[in-house]
């Protein structure tokens, strides 16, 4: 059985992880994850493309009615930072042992 999880966007494990992609972004390529083209600029570099509206719910705060974010989203962006997915970024930064489920 395959479990889908939809971790929520004001937790802990996910400001994390969008922290650390922010962190990436600028040191390795000098982008700001607030301005638009930049969100457009970082489309182009993924090896999976999101939608720029993704990006936007994401980096940006919008759509603050959809409260969660699927996984395959935040394993693009973990994998984009180097790591395999989302559960293997926060599992190798967690000094807790890492439970996937806690993460959801």
């Amino acid at each position: 059985m395959y479990f889908i999880c939809r971790m929520k966007r004001n937790s802990e494990a996910y400001n994390k992880l969008i922290e650390m992609v922010r962190r990436y972004c600028n040191q390795k390529y000098n982008m700001n994850l607030e301005d638009l083209g930049e969100l457009k600029r970082l489309r182009n570099l993924l090896d999976e493309k999101l939608s720029i509206s993704t990006l936007q719910r994401v980096f940006m705060g919008t759509n603050k009615k959809q409260q969660k974010v699927n996984d395959t989203t935040l394993d693009i962006l973990a994998q984009f930072i180097g790591y395999n997915n989302v559960d293997d970024c926060l599992c190798k930064n967690n000094e807790q042992s890492c439970n996937v489920s806690h993460f959801c």
